[in-house]
């Protein structure tokens, strides 16, 4: 017997055995798993092999930090998931390009999966044994390359495939993905017939025709919009003087077109007086007034919603939600977004829906903000009535929820002088979108809930005349208007004039923060335009 060939058989086979006995990963951050492929980049992997590491719903990031270092998650290995029995959703981040052999077999309560923009390759067996799996949505616009025996015969007859509007027939001519039987976008537009608004005249806000503009007139859009809007398919095109909406997943956000004209910019008489705009301090930022001329455009009748946000990137980045003990409702809008992150929600929304949304120009709000040609020249959006257009500190009932030192709610204030020494956290919020008046346009919260990022960057005006302006071609900040639900400074009511529609404010791009360095609150959410 060769003494020496059996020992190194013998130790050969003791390291392949604790090989696979050991932990499969590097590192774990957030309950996931992963493994270094280079310096920067990671797979997500199991925990060792047992497998069924997962449970839930499993939100793969685009990139993860460990140990000071930013890697990008690219990829899921092989059996990465297997046989995690009780895991119920996965999202898969927009730097993954590939997924390995079986990496989700027999996940028997797998029942959502969401792939990323940048996904290129499934391998085979990855889906196999997954049951109850009855939606996939992929957001590459060029189908993967999809291995045979990827998914059964059963998924495909049974699952609903959401692609983006303009790849679908793609898909459905793709190897292996032409064998699903629904194939579809999750994204449509519908325009609401019946409601030109260039032809309502002066009043285009009264929907109803009582000559008041109130809940009567919101009420009867609501109920022309369920009484029979017309599909108008997700790449046919809008009509330049209709309202429109766009509906993902069952969330419905709404366009309201803006007719162009010609109006003063800046502080024009209406708003003299209302000068105290944060990041801007003083009267000089907005002068001098100045004559734009814009084309027609559309906005988003409110700002864009939580729940529209988790439709579209499912995830939910907002600080006003249950996860930090507010109510649920998610019609607040969202907010700790940066720029850059609404620019990555305008375009993967672009992709589901085939239309071309995005941020409005200063210029754009501004005029919106005004009424249009319509505008009546309030103060602020709708009104010169603060509390009758915005949340603010006036209207908040109550305004506040206080916590003692040990975080033990204490009950409400309506005043802020009222807040003792020892109460030491004032829960203000943000509030549903279009609980109050809209303004001329019938766009709501266009003053207070939230402050709004513009496409622009931030930089002084001028006195020439412009058409269609687009700011500076470059800068630091990006201009941030409207002030959020509750002010940086100053009590009640001193602090109204940071509200003005032609207040200025800028950020860095990268912002996101709910609170400000000093302690104060900012919240900066979007709305979308066209």
């Amino acid at each position: 017997m060769n003494h020496k060939l059996f020992f190194k058989t013998f130790a050969l086979v003791v390291a392949l055995s604790c090989a696979l006995s050991a932990d499969a990963y590097t590192f774990v951050k957030n309950g996931i798993y992963y493994n270094k492929l280079t310096n920067n980049t990671v797979e997500v992997t199991y925990k060792d092999n047992n497998y069924n590491s997962y449970s839930g719903q499993v939100n793969i990031p685009a990139t993860v930090v460990y140990n000071g270092t930013t890697y990008q998650v690219t990829a899921i290995g092989e059996n990465a998931f297997k046989s995690s029995i009780n895991l119920t959703g996965v999202y898969v981040g927009d730097n993954v390009t590939d997924i390995g052999k079986k990496a989700f077999y027999f996940c028997q309560t797998l029942s959502t999966v969401t792939l990323g923009t940048s996904m290129k390759t499934i391998s085979s067996g990855v889906f196999a044994g997954c049951d109850n799996l009855e939606t996939v949505e992929c957001f590459a616009v060029r189908p993967p390359t999809l291995s045979t025996g990827a998914f059964s015969n059963t998924h495909y007859s049974e699952v609903k495939l959401y692609v983006p509007a303009m790849s679908v027939n793609d898909y459905k001519t793709a190897e292996n993905w032409k064998n699903f039987s629904h194939i579809n976008t999750h994204a449509t537009v519908e325009v609401f017939e019946g409601f030109d608004f260039f032809s309502l005249g002066p009043n285009s806000a009264d929907v109803n025709g009582d000559n008041e503009v109130n809940i009567a007139d919101v009420n009867a859009v609501i109920s022309s919009i369920l009484g029979g809007p017309t599909s108008a398919g997700t790449n046919s095109g809008v009509p330049s003087n209709n309202l429109f909406a766009i509906d993902i997943s069952g969330v419905t956000y709404t366009m309201v077109p803006v007719q162009g004209g010609t109006f003063w910019m800046g502080e024009t008489g209406d708003q003299l007086g209302y000068y105290t705009c944060a990041g801007a301090p003083s009267i000089e930022s907005r002068k001098p007034v100045h004559r734009v001329t814009l084309s027609n455009y559309f906005i988003g009748m409110t700002e864009v919603t939580q729940e529209l946000w988790l439709s579209v990137m499912g995830n939910s980045p907002s600080y006003y939600s249950s996860a930090n003990g507010f109510d649920n409702n998610m019609e607040r809008p969202v907010e700790q977004v940066s720029w850059y992150d609404c620019q990555v929600f305008i375009e993967r929304l672009n992709e589901m829906t085939g239309l071309n949304f995005r941020l409005p120009t200063e210029a754009e709000w501004e005029y919106a903000a005004r009424g249009g040609i319509i505008s009546k020249h309030y103060w602020f959006s709708g009104s010169s009535n603060l509390e009758d257009v915005a949340w603010a500190y006036g209207n908040y009932s109550p305004i506040m929820a206080v916590f003692d030192d040990d975080g033990i709610f204490t009950g409400y204030v309506e005043d802020p002088s009222q807040v003792s020494g020892n109460i030491q956290l004032l829960k203000d919020r943000t509030q549903p979108i279009a609980r109050l008046q809209p303004n001329e346009l019938f766009l709501f919260d266009m003053t207070g809930n939230v402050a709004e990022w513009c496409q622009d960057w931030y930089g002084n005006y001028s006195s020439d005349n412009q058409i269609n302006p687009k700011g500076p071609q470059t800068g630091t900040k990006r201009v941030v208007r409207d002030k959020t639900f509750r002010t940086d400074g100053g009590p009640y009511p001193t602090s109204i004039k940071e509200y003005a529609v032609s207040c200025r404010d800028s950020e860095l791009p990268t912002y996101k923060s709910h609170k400000g360095s000093d302690g104060s609150t900012r919240s900066i959410g979007f709305r979308l335009a066209m």
